[in-house]
C-alpha cells in the first residue's frame, strides 16, 4: 500500500469487486497510515441478499432470485462481503472512534433506474454467472415490468477517527 506511516488525513476505500486475501490486513494499513485524528471510511455490499417484494409469478420470483444472488456474488466474492464480517469490532480494536455505520437499500420498480442498471449489470456479467441467453433474455424482460418490486443490494459505510 502506498504512503508512509501518519501520512494521510482522509482514506476512502470502496469494496474492490472481488475478495481480498486479507482484508483486516488491509484496513490495518490503512489506519497505520492515517495520522492523529485522520479519517478512515470504508464501503461495501453487505452479504444481506436483496428481497423481491413483487413479481408476476412464482417462476419470474424464483428466476430473479437467482440471478441476483449470483450477482451479489459476483459482486462480493465468496465470502459475502470484501471487507470482514464485523470492520466495527476491527476499528474499535485498533482504537478508532467516533465510529458510525451506515447502511441503505432502495427500492426498485420495473422499468426505473435500479432495475435498468441490474440488468446492464446482468448482461455485464452473464459470460461469468449461470444463467443461459433466454433466462437472461427472460430477466432484462422482467426488469421493465412494472409488476416487479425489488430490495436493492444493501450498500453500507463504516467511518471512524484516528484517535
Amino acid at each position: 500500500m502506498p504512503g508512509h506511516a501518519g501520512g494521510y488525513d482522509y482514506i476512502l476505500a470502496r469494496w474492490p469487486n472481488g475478495p481480498l486475501r486479507d482484508p483486516a490486513e488491509v484496513i490495518e494499513q490503512m489506519i497505520t497510515r492515517l495520522a492523529l485524528g485522520g479519517w478512515l471510511v470504508l464501503a461495501d455490499i453487505t452479504p444481506t441478499p436483496p428481497r423481491i417484494y413483487r413479481a408476476p409469478d412464482d417462476e419470474s420470483a424464483a428466476l430473479i432470485r437467482s440471478v441476483m444472488q449470483q450477482v451479489h456474488q459476483a459482486l462480493t466474492g465468496p465470502a459475502g462481503a470484501t471487507w470482514t464480517a464485523d470492520p466495527e469490532a476491527l476499528l474499535v480494536g485498533h482504537r478508532m472512534v467516533q465510529q458510525c455505520t451506515h447502511t441503505a437499500t432502495e427500492t426498485w420498480t420495473g422499468g426505473g433506474a435500479g432495475c435498468r442498471l441490474l440488468a446492464g449489470i446482468v448482461t455485464h456479467l452473464q459470460p461469468g454467472l449461470d444463467v443461459s441467453d433466454a433466462d437472461a433474455d427472460r430477466f432484462a424482460d422482467l426488469m421493465t415490468d412494472t409488476r416487479v418490486l425489488l430490495n436493492s443490494y444493501e450498500r453500507r459505510t463504516v467511518h471512524a477517527r484516528k484517535g
